[in-house]
């Protein structure tokens, strides 16, 4: 959710500090339950571990579940806006940190798109189709624009 202040915002989140955790726990759970090809549309904004993300996720590549990532961020995470002043909150520990968005934008987007490309890579690598998706664009048409664009490379 997002508040806006004067000239500042606030991501605030609530706690999914567990999410991988009882994912990687239904794996082993019920994996073995599915004996055909599944898919699996995972939507998350990836704040947690991705290496821990992609370790359960292994569990069902494994067993041939197709697997489709959704990357959302609100627009604001993609590209930091033009404000005077920024509070950021840290999810976890409730730390704030206040900034000048044009003092750190080149240095954030450097390092969100390392962790972008990153995060993709290591999807491709595994066979798991990999979207990033903002917040302002509606869930249906985000889908609408994968399948348009998985049925254009499929043909191909």
């Amino acid at each position: 959710m997002t508040f806006f202040k004067g000239c500042a915002f606030e991501f605030s989140r609530p706690d999914f500090s567990n999410v991988v955790t009882k994912f990687r726990a239904f794996g082993f759970s019920y994996g073995n339950c599915f004996y055909t090809a599944i898919l699996l549309i995972l939507i998350s904004d990836l704040l947690d571990d991705p290496d821990r993300l992609f370790e359960a996720l292994d569990m069902y590549r494994h067993r041939n579940f197709e697997i489709i990532l959704f990357h959302v961020l609100h627009r604001y995470e993609l590209e930091l806006p033009s404000l005077p002043s920024v509070n950021f909150i840290d999810a976890e520990s409730g730390e704030r940190l206040t900034s000048i968005p044009a003092d750190i934008r080149r240095s954030y987007s450097r390092q969100l798109n390392g962790f972008i490309d990153q995060v993709a890579e290591v999807a491709g690598s595994r066979k798991i189709d990999y979207e990033l998706m903002s917040t302002d664009t509606a869930p249906y048409a985000a889908l609408e624009q994968y399948l348009e664009r998985r049925n254009h490379r499929c043909r191909l």
